[in-house]
């Protein structure tokens, strides 16, 4: 084996030092949740080794808020926005690969216009025609606005 050079070697603590950096948050949830509150919430200077180990705190959330209505709601706006991703993405793509290279560009082009341009230019009309469409406040409502993001990148990939 050869040894490292120094380029590698500090290329290696750097991604060993952002993984630790990226990683040590996700560890931190999983400490506060699967260890007792006076470990975690009360303490002053929490430890950073789980002491104990308990599923009261999962229990407790699950119980106490409503969690699985908007985990049901939010399944079923993701799978209705995957199926007409799917629907209209596949078919719009294979149009598009059969145009010539410069008006399929252009074309690509403008499908994600929707996406430079301000959240707050597209959502107002849209929110309005919703209301008098009874799209308001609705799962195919959300799904169809989340279409605006989704679509050219189902259309493009």
């Amino acid at each position: 084996m050869k040894p490292l050079r120094p380029g590698q070697t500090a290329l290696y603590v750097a991604v060993g030092l952002l993984g630790v950096i990226i990683l040590y948050p996700i560890y931190i949830l999983f400490l506060v949740a699967f260890s007792p509150a006076h470990f975690t919430l009360d303490a002053l200077y929490p430890p950073q080794v789980p002491h104990a180990f308990t599923l009261q705190n999962l229990t407790l959330a699950l119980h106490s808020y409503s969690l699985i209505d908007p985990l049901l709601q939010s399944l079923q706006v993701a799978f209705l926005v995957a199926f007409i991703a799917l629907g209209l993405g596949i078919p719009a793509a294979y149009g598009l690969s059969r145009l010539p290279p410069g008006l399929a560009y252009g074309i690509t082009t403008l499908l994600f216009i929707a996406n430079i341009l301000p959240a707050l230019t597209i959502v107002v009309p849209i929110a309005a025609e919703f209301i008098s469409l009874g799209l308001y406040d609705t799962a195919v409502g959300l799904a169809l606005l989340q279409e605006l993001v989704v679509l050219p990148l189902a259309v493009f990939i």
